[in-house]
């Protein structure tokens, strides 16, 4: 009688443990879409000018974006992919050595001095946005949420906007932003988790943590990616 009892506790203890192993699932989190606005009379201008001669303005030195010499790598990629789309790209150096000694010129004498017919400025670039979730989603593809515990990593948002030089027109604004982890962004973001939590099977989770003492990055190939594809993203706006 008292193996029976035995048997039938480890029985039971069996199944609880494996109905709550841990099991592999996605983290998942909700993401800001990105906001991207152009006015007509840009895309009857590109319509007529296919291959306009462009120049990708940066901020300025007080700005946080140019504290990293890493976004070389972000000014690079941006410039490479307006070369892929047909653009003539013009030298950003020689065009901020131009505005540098000429600060009194209006957009029309600087579409003269510089030949150049539009001005792409990087106005804001945001690589520490921290985003929090509870949800994760199992192999089958159901969501499960958890009440008392959250996952936090870091995402990115960085934001264009184009000037039509000699016109002195804003043509567009665009804004686009990296979620890590969202339903169209999920490389590595396996986690193991305990799908049922209870007494008997504590809470145990092996996602990686952001360090509350220093700050984490997304890696640089996948900012640098991520910044391309927001131009493509641009591109075929402005073009179509």
């Amino acid at each position: 009688m008292i193996t029976n009892k035995y048997c039938i506790a480890i029985i039971v203890i069996l199944i609880l443990h494996s109905s709550c192993t841990m099991k592999i699932g996605k983290l998942l989190f909700n993401g800001k879409n990105n906001e991207i606005v152009s006015t007509q009379e840009f895309k009857d201008y590109m319509k007529i000018h296919p291959q306009p001669s462009i120049v990708l303005r940066v901020p300025k030195s007080s700005n946080e974006v140019t504290k990293s010499d890493n976004n070389n790598d972000i000014y690079n990629a941006i410039e490479k992919e307006l070369i892929i789309g047909g653009f003539n790209v013009k030298d950003r150096s020689l065009f901020n050595e131009v505005m540098n000694k000429n600060t009194n010129l209006n957009y029309s004498d600087v579409s003269k001095s510089t030949e150049t017919d539009l001005i792409l400025e990087l106005s804001y670039l945001n690589t520490e946005i921290k985003h929090v979730t509870n949800r994760i989603l199992n192999k089958k593809g159901i969501e499960k949420t958890y009440k008392n515990y959250t996952i936090t990593r870091v995402g990115a948002a960085i934001e264009f906007k184009i000037i039509i030089v000699n016109l002195n027109k804003l043509a567009g604004s665009y804004l686009y932003n990296y979620t890590p982890c969202s339903k169209s962004n999920n490389e590595d973001c396996d986690c193991k988790i305990s799908y049922k939590p209870h007494s008997l099977y504590p809470f145990i989770n092996n996602c990686k943590q952001i360090n509350k003492k220093s700050a984490e990055y997304i890696e640089q190939d996948k900012l640098v990616l991520f910044v391309r594809d927001g131009i493509k993203n641009l591109i075929s706006d402005i073009t179509k």
